[in-house]
């Protein structure tokens, strides 16, 4: 099969009414191969952040230091490409 994964990481920051905290994240994108796989993006963030995606193909993990989370995908079964986005928030 040669159908691919692609995952677009988004970091956000706080509204302007609160402490701006920047978020960066990386990579800032990931590419998987037909097969399941898995990856960690890097996160700089002076405050706590959640990462979440509706994609139900992927699974995000949170590091223990805070400072990553691993994301694993399942194997694609068909050949459609399949994108999904990653939104890490504070």
């Amino acid at each position: 099969m040669t159908g691919l994964a692609l995952l677009m990481l988004s970091g956000c920051k706080k509204s302007s009414e609160e402490e701006k905290d920047d978020i960066t994240l990386t990579p800032m994108s990931l590419n998987f191969k037909a097969d399941a796989g898995r990856s960690s993006v890097n996160v700089k963030s002076s405050s706590d952040w959640n990462a979440v995606t509706e994609a139900d193909w992927l699974t995000i993990t949170k590091a223990s230091s805070g400072r990553a989370f691993s994301v694993e995908v399942q194997k694609n079964m068909n050949e459609e490409l399949r994108t999904a986005t990653v939104a890490v928030t504070n």
